[in-house]
């Protein structure tokens, strides 16, 4: 193989990759988003029916109070956060990310990183922030899918639990790489 058709090659690993990892990291947000939706439903739900049962039954006086205070705050939340519409743009992203992928496998003789490049961009132009550790997460379950486990970096357990709330955008992740047989 000749230099030019190895870095080709390259980057056209490098950009499925790219694709990859930025499919699962938005299939992650959109999940996250929907579990958000879907708990604010349900505590809005249960909360409503209890404030309706405690007027029509006899019960504590505050119990009413309490229940429809808890709907508000529910719904607050899902104002302010809009879950709803954050899952439906993650959803989008990923969807814009997989048809990248499909066109670069397609391309074969054809293919040309610059105009894939350009496309990337265009998706990311729509990108909310990005939280980091969530990316590396996402960028490693694409490493260990590709037998490149060299290229995983180590995620601790708390970046894990907080992943979708706090950026970590400080961290050094280049030194946390895995060792290759690890």
């Amino acid at each position: 193989m000749m230099a030019a058709e190895h870095d080709e090659q390259l980057d056209r690993e490098g950009q499925l990759a790219d694709c990859r990892r930025s499919t699962r990291y938005h299939i992650y947000r959109m999940r996250f988003f929907q579990l958000l939706a879907k708990i604010a439903s349900a505590v809005s739900l249960a909360a409503g029916t209890t404030a309706a049962g405690s007027l029509l039954a006899s019960g504590p006086a505050w119990l009413p109070l309490w229940a429809s205070g808890t709907v508000v705050a529910a719904q607050v939340i899902e104002l302010v956060v809009q879950a709803s519409q954050k899952a439906t743009l993650h959803r989008s992203l990923a969807d814009a990310f997989i048809t990248l992928e499909r066109e670069i496998v397609r391309a074969g003789a054809a293919f040309d990183p610059i105009r894939v490049q350009d496309q990337m961009l265009e998706i990311e132009m729509r990108e909310p922030p990005v939280y980091r550790a969530l990316d590396i997460m996402a960028h490693n379950e694409v490493a260990f899918a590709s037998n490149r486990q060299g290229d995983a970096c180590e995620v601790r357990l708390h970046e894990r639990l907080l992943a979708h709330f706090i950026a970590f955008a400080s961290v050094d992740w280049e030194a946390r790489r895995l060792p290759e047989n690890g």
